[in-house]
């Protein structure tokens, strides 16, 4: 097994505060996948784009079931298969199939849609599929780009079975986490204020018409 590694001791001396390392900061986390959320205000808006960025951040943390599966037993090690991006490629496929399954039937009865009106399966899974993605894969990189003393991820397997890491980082840097949620925050800003989204795409609301080819208007 080979080993993937940038480093930069100069970036890391300048940011690592000489925190616990044992202990996981989630809020560098948090603020990646808040940065990874921006999709939301370029496809969506009003109540559909917070609830993106709402679900990206849940989806940030799926990664991390590992600890839960662990102690309950089950045969598998912190930031291994679930850390990989087959895992959460796999995983977002298949919330996709069901969250069609599951929801669009259900919406069609709670909105009491008429015989013209439809839910845009596409739309389930857009936001589905794209909200676990982008929410798996911010942590991803957040994990890799912290040098805190744990197991490199292999992010790449089973293709590429080796760490690769970018250790300039630590979770528990108040310094880092700050700027980066400041930074966040700033963008979704920026975008809300510049009033030139959403784009308007097929998959933009959840109802259409039957006889509109799928591309009617909707509330969010």
């Amino acid at each position: 097994m080979w080993s993937i590694a940038v480093p930069n001791q100069l970036v890391r001396t300048l940011i690592h505060l000489g925190a616990d390392v044992e202990d996981v900061e989630p809020i560098g986390h948090l603020a990646l996948a808040l940065l990874f959320a921006l999709p939301a205000w370029i496809l969506w808006d009003g109540r559909t784009g917070a609830a993106f960025v709402g679900f990206v951040l849940a989806m940030s943390t799926i990664p991390d079931i590992d600890i839960v599966l662990m102690r309950q037993g089950f045969p598998i090690k912190h930031h291994g298969v679930t850390h990989t991006l087959a895992f959460i490629v796999v995983l977002a496929v298949v919330a996709g199939v069901v969250a069609v399954a599951v929801l669009k039937p259900t919406l069609q009865r709670w909105w009491r849609l008429t015989e013209e009106e439809t839910v845009q399966k596409g739309t389930i899974e857009l936001f589905v599929v794209g909200g676990l993605i982008l929410g798996g894969v911010s942590h991803l990189l957040g994990d890799m780009v912290a040098g805190d003393g744990y197991e490199p991820i292999e992010p790449l397997w089973p293709l590429v079975q080796a760490p690769i890491e970018f250790p300039v980082a630590h979770y528990t840097s108040p310094w880092l986490n700050g700027v980066l949620l400041a930074v966040a925050v700033t963008l979704h800003l920026g975008v809300l204020a510049s009033g030139a989204f959403p784009l308007e795409h097929r998959f933009r609301h959840w109802r259409a018409g039957l006889t509109d080819g799928g591309t009617g208007n909707s509330s969010d």
